[in-house]
């Protein structure tokens, strides 16, 4: 009996066929695989490319932008001093740099501004809250100076010497009197009272701001039912001691013929400068210069004769109500006369006109919250002949731009020392 076996023959042709097709198939893959590989590198490159290129554009630009601003702000500053020439070529080179660059600088200036302004700060409270709430805790009307122990203030550190904690009451107030001086620096004074508790008190005692009121616009001028002698002294229009009040004028001057061309005829921006320095005995000073400030307010701290600056006048001022009344004069240099000159004087001599002596009035009115800004408000000349008779011409200051108000500008150099107590 035969048995038949059921194993099936095996191809060996069929399986190196399926052996090249996987391997095929396996390199094809790795093929895209490569290829989908360089391409992303590609577009990386081009992207990074294309990015450093943006990035080489913007800093040019904002290059441009940046000088261009800087010229433009030049020209401004060109433009306000009344150099019209030069502020006319900063403007043509910023222009040539960026045309749109007026608005950009505008732009620029608003978002500064806006950016400025600190949310943070609306929260704080202001300087005259954060008073009243430090005096809640301060009885300011009994002045009773003593804090701890009998003593002013606490020493920081042990030391040998006489502490000024020890000193009564009566010899700290004369220190304080001495640190305002005869020049009226309350600046001086609120900053001592912002060293301790002590000297706050002291500080705000009202026989010195009584004194202070009484210097500034005189006994008669002040009201004696005041309780708040330092409230009376802040808010009360007045004139400030420590500075200089300064006002520009500008004009346009025609100028002379051309020597070639008689069609030429130039133009001059002249500016000059008005000075008034109060003083803190009512004497006044007023200049007239076309020198720049920082060469003259500096000659303006006495009020010496002869006078540091040519053509300064002299007088003296009153402040009433919001108004300060200035009456000045013009000194001049009197010449000795030669006896012997008068042996020789012709009796047919010809008539020497001499010039009458002339008297200023001016009002201003003080404007600006603090005090800063004094606006013309009259202005008269009496002329004084020899025979007795007098002469008053009324000016004309309703041109702003002959008669611009006066801005006050502080110098320090007034109030560096203390020559006598106040």
């Amino acid at each position: 009996m035969s048995v038949y076996s059921g194993n099936r023959s095996v191809d060996p042709c069929s399986e190196e066929e399926q052996e090249e097709e996987d391997d095929d198939s396996n390199h094809a893959e790795n093929e895209l695989e490569n290829f989908r590989q360089e391409w992303k590198n590609e577009v990386r490159n081009k992207r990074v490319d294309s990015e450093t290129v943006d990035q080489v554009e913007d800093n040019l630009n904002s290059g441009l932008v940046s000088q261009a601003t800087e010229l433009f702000q030049q020209g401004v500053e060109c433009e306000n001093n009344g150099d019209l020439y030069d502020a006319v070529k900063y403007y043509k080179k910023a222009f040539q740099l960026v045309p749109d660059i007026e608005k950009k600088t505008f732009d620029l200036v608003s978002h500064s501004k806006s950016a400025n302004v600190n949310p943070t700060t609306k929260s704080h409270q202001p300087m005259d809250e954060l008073e009243k709430n430090f005096s809640k805790y301060i009885n300011l009307s009994s002045l009773n100076i003593v804090v701890n122990d009998g003593k002013i203030c606490d020493k920081e550190f042990d030391q040998d010497t006489t502490h000024l904690s020890a000193l009564p009451q009566e010899i700290l107030i004369h220190i304080l009197k001495w640190t305002v001086s005869d020049e009226l620096d309350v600046h001086s004074l609120e900053r001592v009272s912002s060293v301790c508790k002590g000297f706050y008190i002291a500080s705000r005692s009202p026989v010195l701001w009584k004194n202070i009121c009484v210097r500034t616009w005189g006994l008669h001028n002040v009201e004696n039912s005041t309780k708040n002698w330092r409230d009376y002294f802040i808010r009360k229009p007045r004139v400030l001691p420590y500075g200089c009040y300064i006002s520009k004028t500008t004009y346009m001057r025609e100028g002379e013929k051309g020597f070639q061309d008689e069609c030429y005829r130039a133009w001059h921006v002249v500016h000059y400068f008005r000075y008034i320095r109060f003083f803190t005995s009512g004497v006044v000073l007023m200049a007239m210069s076309a020198d720049p400030p920082e060469s003259v307010v500096k000659s303006l701290k006495h009020c010496y004769w002869p006078p540091p600056v040519q053509g300064t006048m002299y007088g003296r001022f009153k402040i009433m109500r919001n108004k300060v009344v200035c009456v000045l004069i013009r000194k001049s240099e009197h010449k000795v006369n030669n006896p012997r000159k008068k042996q020789f004087k012709r009796k047919d001599s010809s008539y020497v006109y001499v010039a009458p002596e002339e008297e200023m009035h001016i009002e201003f009115e003080i404007k600006c919250r603090k005090n800063r800004r004094l606006e013309w408000s009259r202005y008269f000349i009496v002329s004084k002949y020899n025979n007795g008779v007098e002469k008053a011409n009324e000016v004309d200051i309703t041109n702003i731009n002959h008669y611009p108000p006066f801005k006050f500008s502080p110098v320090t150099s007034y109030i560096g020392s203390s020559e006598a107590p106040l």
